[in-house]
């Protein structure tokens, strides 16, 4: 959509464009979400360098991750189908 002197004009161009920018920023939220995933990983062992020691030991911590992990995934590939977007 453009707006020009008040005018409101819609193009082919125009909508390729904003399904472009609307995957782009889908593509930008989920780096985002995968982000703060992986800082899960990194603040549950703060004195260590390997934070994946010991992690088999903690099981609801690793069911909850793989959940956020594929809810994730999910709703990535077919959110927009659900919410509308």
């Amino acid at each position: 959509m453009l707006k020009l002197n008040g005018e409101v004009t819609h193009s082919a161009a125009f909508v390729k464009a904003d399904e472009y920018n609307s995957q782009h920023y889908t593509v930008v939220f989920n780096l985002f979400i995968f982000m703060q995933i992986f800082n899960l990983l990194n603040c549950r062992k703060i004195d260590q360098y390997n934070f994946f020691d010991g992690i088999h030991k903690n099981l609801v911590y690793l069911v909850v991750w793989i959940g956020i992990v594929l809810m994730q995934i999910v709703l990535g590939m077919y959110g927009g189908v659900f919410f509308s977007v």
